[in-house]
């Protein structure tokens, strides 16, 4: 009957519905799982700090750890495989451009074994992996469970992923400070031009300052500091990493305090009510952008971010950490040259030790590559 096909096709729509949903709980839990098992790995190594640093213990624990559970099945190396082929392949072109003979010289060149040429390929394909914006640690994760669509992931980083996700939020916080704090620069200095060149009465520019910072927004503090209290531009720099650490401090709530700090430091300039609507939207749009790379200021300076962490990374690992020949600020950045400087110190050690944990695995995927390279004619 009609009712018995209505309450049959209900029951069908319930019972895909049911299903959808299991194979989204079980991913889930094949997810935590896997996070669970880094963790306890993670927590396991740091109950033998003691004995793993004397010499070259936690490479050779690490190592023997990783090959008992390849045997096992665990844990592959296929990932790490695709991976460092990837890096070979964006770095020859990166090397000969178009000539493709000049390429497959230098993917014939890996056939020499070089502790150099593989900490390169090592610090070129992280570098690749922290540009993401999705974390890595969840990417780490998603891999190591076969979750269906899963980012590539390389199983020799599997331990590492936390720190590479906190060195990801520190890249990204930098980087949207610097993007806010120019395209601010940029509005300021047209509001300047503005006013030099505009005849207004001092009635007018008295009635334009008391409306100049909303009154809701100006006088509450986020996270503590009190946007309507900044007077300059590295007041704000300050205060926007002081909100973009903050769990408690939302984008919108960003929003508010960036466009409240935007006119008192206007207001400070000598420059009150001279924001335009248009001036005031545009700040509000690098704003809601976020670490998005849709913003071309974000884009240009997260690029400058991701360049000084190669070649930062690469010139401590080869001065075994000297400090005396830093790299110079990226222009945009120099806010935050401190931080990424650390960051590329945390990484050179990381990638270093993990160079010594899997240069037999990284030196027989090189030479497969060169020999492929080699015998094609």
């Amino acid at each position: 009957s009609s009712s018995s096909g209505g309450a049959w096709t209900a029951s069908k729509s319930q019972l895909l519905q049911l299903a959808k949903r299991l194979a989204r709980v079980t991913a889930w839990l094949h997810t935590k799982l896997a996070q669970m098992r880094v963790d306890m790995a993670n927590f396991q190594l740091s109950t033998l700090v003691p004995y793993l640093t004397q010499g070259a213990r936690a490479a050779s624990y690490e190592r023997d750890k990783f090959e008992a559970a390849r045997a096992k099945g665990v844990v592959g190396i296929e990932d790490a495989t695709r991976w460092v082929r990837e890096t070979v392949e964006a770095l020859a072109a990166a090397e000969a451009g178009d000539d493709k003979a000049a390429a497959q010289a230098w993917r014939k060149s890996l056939r020499v074994d070089s502790k150099s040429t593989r900490l390169r390929v090592l610090v070129h394909g992280t570098v690749a992996l922290l540009e993401r914006d999705t974390a890595l640690a969840r990417d780490a994760a998603r891999a190591a469970a076969g979750e269906e669509g899963a980012l590539l992931y390389p199983e020799t980083l599997r331990l590492d992923a936390a720190a590479l996700t906190t060195m990801q939020n520190t890249l990204q916080r930098v980087t949207l400070v610097g993007a806010l704090s120019f395209t601010l620069q940029q509005i300021l200095a047209k509001a300047a031009r503005r006013n030099a060149s505009s005849a207004r009465t001092a009635t007018a520019t008295a009635a334009a300052a008391a409306a100049a910072v909303p009154a809701t927004s100006s006088h509450e503090a986020l996270a503590g500091i009190t946007a309507g209290s900044i007077a300059t531009l590295q007041e704000l720099r300050a205060a926007m990493d002081t909100w973009l650490r903050s769990e408690t401090v939302s984008m919108d709530d960003l929003a508010v305090g960036v466009e409240s700090a935007a006119h008192s430091i206007a207001k400070a300039k000598g420059l009150p009510g001279l924001l335009t609507d248009a001036d005031l939207e545009l700040l509000r749009s690098a704003v809601r952008s976020g670490v998005s790379t849709d913003n071309a200021v974000f884009k240009t300076l997260f690029k400058r971010a991701l360049e000084y962490v190669r070649t930062e990374t690469l010139r401590q690992l080869a001065s075994k950490g000297d400090h005396r020949d830093a790299s110079p600020a990226p222009r945009g950045l120099a806010h935050g040259l401190g931080e990424l400087q650390t960051m590329c110190a945390r990484l050179a050690r990381l990638l270093s030790h993990n160079e010594a944990v899997f240069a037999g695995h990284y030196r027989a995927m090189l030479f497969a590559i060169a020999s492929e390279a080699a015998a094609v004619l």
